[in-house]
């Protein structure tokens, strides 16, 4: 996946916006998009922050608006501070890394209504995992990243949040 800055994205973005109709969308790729998840302690609850250009307000929900490209590759970078050792899980155990679902309820459980984990890299310390943004705007979602140090016995979850703005389609 290449990098894209919040520059790019930004004149991307309005080069798509002003573009005809008939022309935006469906023809693009995903944009590529990272976020930085900061472990800070295991708690419980475990504390952590996440940053990314996709939070128009700080610290809050990642928005994804992707103006009619097919969805979202997310590169989820975790930074683990508690010198732990923790780490996403991998194959077979790929699916447990992230569990997401429509609504303000966070999942608890293996559902993946919004992310597909698709792989982990940089030795366990990058989730990619797929949003399609579909249409029409699926709104407000939660999800769990599941981190372990264990090689997947047990997994400690870190929950935010996010919001499926506009779908892949224009309307």
């Amino acid at each position: 996946m290449g990098d894209v800055t919040t520059k790019e994205r930004d004149h991307a973005d309005l080069r798509e916006k002003n573009m005809p109709q008939g022309q935006r969308g469906g023809s693009g790729s995903p944009w590529d998009v990272e976020v930085d998840v900061y472990l800070e302690s295991v708690g419980p609850p475990a504390t952590y922050r996440i940053e990314s250009y996709l939070q128009p307000q700080g610290n809050g929900d990642l928005v994804f608006e992707n103006h009619g490209r097919p969805g979202f590759n997310v590169r989820f970078c975790l930074h683990d501070e508690t010198g732990g050792d923790y780490k996403f899980p991998s194959p077979p155990n790929l699916r447990q890394a992230i569990w997401s679902q429509r609504g303000t309820a966070c999942p608890t459980s293996g559902v993946w209504d919004v992310f597909d984990a698709k792989q982990v890299k940089d030795q366990g310390m990058t989730l990619v995992a797929y949003n399609a943004n579909p249409s029409p705007a699926q709104g407000i979602f939660q999800y769990t990243l599941n981190v372990t140090n264990d090689n997947g016995s047990t997994y400690l979850a870190i929950d935010p949040g996010g919001n499926n703005m506009n779908g892949n389609q224009f309307q």
